[in-house]
């Protein structure tokens, strides 16, 4: 649990990053996709008799079905700010 809740802190700069570049109405579009799965996966491990790794089991899916779109769509915007160089004196 504590492995995915460190992966979902680390999504949330991503989450605001895409927010400053005014692309909020997709931006809670996916996080409703990943609201929406993150409880289906927990219903249904919590169904099955996951017991306490429904937590984590949730948890990794909405991350994993948030996080895959937004890579696909946003993915050369991201790659191009987190390595981009600054032009001029530091």
């Amino acid at each position: 649990m504590s492995v995915v809740t460190g992966l979902i802190l680390c999504a949330v700069p991503i989450w605001s990053l895409l927010e400053g570049c005014n692309q909020v109405s997709n931006v809670y579009t996916y996080r409703l996709i990943q609201g929406v799965a993150a409880s289906l996966v927990a219903w249904l491990a919590i169904y099955s008799g996951a017991e306490l790794w429904a937590a984590s089991l949730s948890g990794l899916a909405g991350l994993l079905i948030a996080m895959i779109p937004i890579g696909r769509r946003y993915g050369r915007l991201l790659r191009t700010i987190v390595w981009s160089q600054p032009d001029g004196p530091a």
